[in-house]
């Protein structure tokens, strides 16, 4: 499993991407493929993670649960390391939009405020029409290779 620690460097200078949690779970899971290759990219700085409160609140909630049997230091890590480097949205505005799971919300009205993409493995979650892109782990990845 990976092991994340913090280093020091300046935040914020990289491409901004809210981080679905489905991403950090299969990053954790399968290092090698598209999510956990955004996780290597958000340790090397070239990916900033944008996240609000409830979004951390829901991050800490989900990699701690029994069935992932993460590392629980390495669970505290990745999320220090989400908040020392990450750019925290602390308001956002509600949108009158639908949501399939109503915990998808933050996610939507945080990308929304940050005018950032949000990356997730479940895009037919998140509204189709609305002021956020949405894209999947290998389209971030895609990005970041062109």
């Amino acid at each position: 499993m990976r092991k994340f620690a913090l280093r020091a460097r300046k935040p914020r200078a990289g491409i901004h991407l809210v981080i679905d949690t489905n991403v950090l779970v299969s990053g954790l899971l399968k290092p090698d493929g598209p999510p956990g290759r955004i996780l290597d990219n958000v340790v090397r700085a070239i990916i900033v993670p944008v996240y609000s409160p409830a979004i951390l609140t829901e991050y800490q909630a989900v990699l701690v649960r029994r069935k992932f049997n993460f590392d629980p230091q390495n669970v505290v890590a990745l999320l220090e390391l989400i908040v020392s480097e990450g750019l925290l949205v602390s308001q956002t505005m509600r949108l009158e939009l639908r949501f399939r799971d109503p915990a998808d919300r933050p996610f939507y009205e945080c990308a929304a405020a940050a005018g950032c993409p949000l990356v997730t493995g479940n895009s037919r979650d998140f509204p189709t029409k609305g002021p956020v892109e949405i894209i999947s782990p290998a389209q971030a990845m895609g990005a970041l290779c062109k």
